[in-house]
Formats: structure tokens, sequence, C-alpha cells
């Protein structure tokens, strides 16, 4: 059973690193009912692909 547990673990990394730049600008398309996420992820992809390149030096 811990085996089954621990290959299904993923870490969400846009809830726990950076949730105001992903995970709530898409909680509120959603609820707002639009249709924007393309244009959305495109308008912050340099960010978050810098804060990503940052997080991985560190580490």
């Amino acid at each position: 059973m811990l085996d089954i547990i621990f290959a299904s673990a993923v870490y969400d990394m846009g809830l726990s690193v950076f949730p105001t730049d992903t995970y709530y600008r898409y909680m509120e398309i959603f609820m707002r009912g639009k249709d924007t996420f393309a244009s959305t992820t495109k308008s912050m992809e340099k960010v978050i692909n810098m804060q990503l390149e940052r997080l991985t030096k560190a580490g």
C-alpha cells in the first residue's frame, strides 16, 4: 500500500511555491467563467520561468 502512495505522490509547485502568480490567477479565471487561460499563461510565462530558474539554482 505504501508503494502505491509513494508512487502516486505529487508536488504542486504552482500552489506551493508561487500561488499568487499561478494558482489564484487560474482559479479567478475559472470562477468568473472566462476563457482566457491561454493568454494568461502566455502573459506570466516569463515571470514563472525566472522563478523556476532561481529555485533550481538555489537548490
